[in-house]
């Protein structure tokens, strides 16, 4: 079966991984009913062993526009009475209406809602993606390298399935033109320039690349030739998405996940903000 998510669900999986390692986290995770002997999905469960038991602590996540009411909190209570929940923690992105807390205590479960970062002035980065926007870029590189024969013949060498060598005049080094394309390929100064500059959608550059010092290059036919050009021209496609932001305030610490959703895949970058602390971001590209 797949996993049934959304962006709130895997906000706080991804708080939950990394509260304990000793804890195995899983999602939408199967746990059988004692009376029914029927299979119930959990959102979340943390599982570990303390001697020789198993503790199963079980987390499951509501994001409606309104708050979660005492039905609910009855509800979640009356499924996990006959599973094998050690704990059930309750998470709710709109909050919970004060009947539902007090109706929550008094059957022994934590709840936790998503907190007003507004008056967090430390939590920018959080403040930064609501509202905003996500770019993906994709990239295609081709290359070009312009030469002069002994005889002054100029012509240009671009057979792009041939990794042309090439030498420094005066010295002993020697690379070819698929680590010069890597170079820049990797150049954050690249992908920062192509990603302000290209449309959405399809656009053309190209780059020119400036060796420090006089080159030679080896054709296909063995023969040397002065180098006079290295340039690349760069097919870029852009895509652009609205962010989906989630974000939670728990244990002094804003998290943040920005969904941005694109043609045939999703972006999601989750932040984690400490006061005082330079923020933890990762991102990750998800096909559909």
């Amino acid at each position: 079966m797949p996993v049934r998510s959304n962006s709130f669900q895997k906000l706080v999986m991804l708080l939950n991984e990394r509260l304990d390692d000793s804890w195995v986290v899983t999602e939408s995770k199967m746990m059988i009913d004692s009376l029914t002997g029927q299979e119930r999905e959990v959102d979340i469960v943390l599982e570990s062993d303390i001697g020789t038991h198993k503790i199963f602590l079980s987390v499951e996540c509501r994001d409606h526009k309104r708050k979660a009411d005492t039905p609910w909190v009855e509800s979640m209570y009356g499924k996990h009475n006959s599973l094998p929940t050690s704990k059930l923690v309750l998470w709710s992105a709109t909050g919970f209406s004060k009947p539902a807390i007090e109706k929550a205590q008094q059957l022994k479960i934590d709840t936790v809602s998503s907190g007003n970062i507004d008056n967090i002035e430390w939590a920018k980065l959080a403040k930064s993606f609501k509202g905003g926007s996500l770019k993906v870029l994709d990239s295609k590189f081709s290359f070009f390298i312009d030469v002069e024969a002994d005889n002054g013949h100029k012509s240009r060498l671009d057979t792009q399935n041939i990794n042309y060598q090439l030498k420094e005049t005066n010295s002993d080094i020697q690379f070819n033109i698929i680590s010069i394309r890597q170079f820049l390929i990797n150049d954050p100064r690249v992908g920062q320039t192509l990603l302000e500059h290209a449309a959405e959608g399809k656009s053309d550059f190209w780059v020119l690349y400036d060796h420090p010092n006089e080159c030679l290059v080896l054709d296909d036919n063995n023969d040397w030739y002065k180098v006079l050009r290295i340039g690349f021209g760069i097919k870029a496609y852009v895509e652009k998405s609205k962010i989906e932001t989630k974000t939670v305030i728990y244990q002094d610490v804003v998290s943040t996940l920005a969904v941005g959703k694109f043609e045939n895949r999703e972006m999601e970058v989750f932040i984690e903000e400490k006061q005082e602390t330079e923020p933890f971001v990762t991102a990750s590209l998800i096909k559909k």
